[in-house]
């Protein structure tokens, strides 16, 4: 997954919220073109698909992720619909479970 985390890797708060959303769906889609290359179908669902995403987030050290996302959701909310908007929401939720992992491991 080094290309993913190398795309990964430029997703900044600091960066225009246009350009980490084509970052966020470049990842979704070369993601999916290694799965059809493998498989028939390409990928399968979310459950294959979260486990990757979470490591490649966790490998690219993406730096204040739901800030990102949020002004993503501001600025860039016409292009949200389609294969941007299924970028959001997929690392979104895997931000959000990665997050409630951390805080249910410092709590236990």
């Amino acid at each position: 997954w080094k290309a993913q985390i190398f795309f990964a890797r430029k997703i900044s708060h600091l960066v225009h919220p246009k350009q980490n959303l084509e970052s966020f769906r470049a990842i979704l889609e070369s993601i999916n073109d290694e799965f059809s290359k493998k498989t028939e179908n390409g990928l399968g669902g979310a459950d294959e698909l979260l486990p990757i995403i979470e490591y490649i987030t966790c490998q690219s050290r993406i730096r204040k992720p739901t800030m990102c996302i949020k002004l993503i959701k501001i600025i860039c909310d016409s292009e949200m619909s389609g294969a941007g908007g299924y970028a959001i929401a997929t690392f979104e939720s895997c931000f959000k479970n990665l997050a409630n992992r951390k805080l249910s491991h410092l709590l236990s």
